[in-house]
């Protein structure tokens, strides 16, 4: 394991917060559990600081805890499970799922605790690898922009075709040692202004 993940246990019951803290997550796969009382303290807590997985135990004192749970993923970014009594266990999945948090029911084993956090570092791992390829799409998305934009400034002042164009931003950027954007750069920097 590369790195350990952070987790932020949230319970209004100490027992039970207590008991997941102890129980299933493998000290060589996460740091030690931080805790929440309720909702509030929770979003507090993750406003802070930056958690990779966050385990909601619910009902919370101050909100049944699905609201917090379909919030994790969006706006902090942490995979999210949340277990709820057998009861509500239907219901909730039908409520949380759309918002990739994974739920469970009680009562629970240590074995269930390991397997569903075990389960939270691989959404995490799948969370971190598609922002990753995300921002790699999008900083192409900006190269091609920039290029195109040279492409048409080379077309319009110096007369070339779009291939001729595209040529002469490839060839500078061999000569240069440069990306073919950064040539791109230049060429905007001398055309427009």
């Amino acid at each position: 394991m590369d790195r350990k993940f952070t987790v932020l246990v949230v319970s209004s019951y100490e027992k039970s917060g207590d008991f997941i803290k102890k129980s299933g997550l493998d000290a060589e796969v996460f740091e030690i559990p931080e805790f929440a009382v309720n909702a509030a303290a929770a979003r507090d807590r993750l406003s802070e600081g930056t958690f990779d997985t966050v385990i909601i135990n619910a009902p919370l004192d101050d909100e049944s805890g699905t609201e917090l749970a379909k919030s994790i993923f969006s706006l902090y970014g942490a995979a999210c499970l949340i277990i709820v009594k057998k009861e509500e266990y239907k219901k909730t999945v039908a409520e949380v799922e759309p918002f990739g948090v994974a739920c469970i029911s009680k009562p629970m084993s240590k074995e269930a605790i390991s397997q569903a956090s075990r389960f939270l570092v691989a959404m995490k791992n799948m969370i971190d690898n598609s922002a990753e390829k995300s921002e790699t799409l999008k900083s192409e998305v900006e190269d091609l922009k920039i290029i195109n934009r040279a492409k048409c400034l080379l077309m319009e002042k110096l007369g070339l075709g779009e291939e001729e164009a595209h040529r002469h931003l490839e060839k500078q950027a061999m000569d240069l040692c440069i990306r073919k954007s950064e040539a791109a750069k230049r060429v905007i920097m001398t055309y427009e202004l």
